[in-house]
């Protein structure tokens, strides 16, 4: 292989991870779409990639930082979901044909080597002897159990007989035992009655236990769009109290932010306190009654050494 496609091939898998996962700017992303949809080997190149991709996630084989991209950026669509939970029935369903196929395999292995290999040949001569006189000695010991059984009816009408005097017998003691049994208890009863009857306490009401909704998080990233194009959406549930929204930022300058939520309009909806960076993220909670349906901005500022506001970064999402 020549240098130059050694250079293309790692070119093109750098450009396929980069769209991947949302590194590619909007300018280069829209430049390499229309690069691979005039290029039908390049876009089945990137196909494989995808789903080299895909069976690597599902496997195990990607470490945590490889798992945390492959999560937050290239199953952000319902489309590549999809694919993912089908690769995942498929691989189960080969594994699972693979392990019945090898011991359908080692059973009969197991009969070839019980009848064709010298070292257990004659077990298994000796063994069918053993079956064969044990089954004809067998019957032949149940048909002269039949024969005694006729010789001795007789006797066994006699034991019938026997058994039906003492099934008799017991049948007239348990009746006894119940016409007693039942006097006794209408005795009880009668006494029962005559007892005064206790009165109930009241039972407290139940309080109605109410439905504990989890509010949902929707992770952002600074710039408008998301990497394919569309804006982040949120769903937010009927019976959730608000949202939390973690803005990732690319580097941290400031120590303290503060964060302003725009409708379409440009209407301030929200404004949020102070908020501590962890790492290279921020969390923003909103509670519900400020999200209505519709576009929003979240426009995020730091505060500089004098105390005073500096633009830091911004972010867009959908509520539905």
């Amino acid at each position: 292989m020549s240098v130059e496609k050694v250079t293309k091939r790692t070119d093109n898998q750098q450009n396929f991870e980069k769209f991947f996962f949302g590194k590619m700017a909007e300018d280069e992303r829209f430049a390499f779409e229309n690069e691979f949809a005039a290029d039908y080997e390049l876009l089945e190149k990137m196909r494989a990639f995808e789903a080299d991709l895909i069976e690597k996630y599902i496997r195990g084989f990607m470490d945590s930082a490889e798992k945390v991209k492959f999560e937050t950026h290239f199953l952000k669509t319902e489309k590549r979901r999809n694919k993912v939970e089908f690769s995942r029935r498929l691989i189960a369903e080969l594994r699972q044909k693979t392990t019945n196929e090898v011991e359908k395999e080692s059973v009969w292995n197991w009969f070839g080597k019980l009848f064709f290999t010298p070292k257990f040949a004659f077990g298994t001569a000796f063994a069918l002897l053993v079956l064969i006189f044990g089954g004809w000695f067998l019957t032949r010991n149940l048909e002269t159990d039949k024969t005694e059984i006729v010789k001795n009816g007789n006797s066994a009408n006699t034991e019938i007989a026997n058994k039906n005097i003492n099934l008799n017998v017991e049948t007239n003691i348990f009746n006894s035992n119940q016409n007693t049994q039942s006097n006794v208890e209408t005795n009880s009863t009668k006494t029962l009655e005559k007892s005064p009857t206790p009165t109930k306490t009241p039972e407290p009401k139940k309080t109605p236990i109410e439905t504990i909704s989890q509010n949902p998080v929707l992770a952002l990233f600074a710039g408008t769009l998301r990497t394919d194009g569309e804006i982040n959406e949120l769903n937010l549930p009927k019976n959730a109290s608000g949202a939390t929204f973690r803005l990732n930022l690319k580097t941290v300058d400031y120590k303290i932010f503060q964060a302003e939520i725009t409708d379409g309009n440009g209407k301030i909806i929200y404004r949020s306190g102070n908020l501590k960076p962890q790492k290279s993220a921020l969390n923003l909670f909103v509670p519900a009654k400020n999200l209505g349906k519709g576009d929003y901005r979240i426009n995020l500022y730091g505060k500089n050494s004098a105390g005073k506001n500096e633009s830091a970064a911004d972010f867009q999402f959908r509520v539905n």
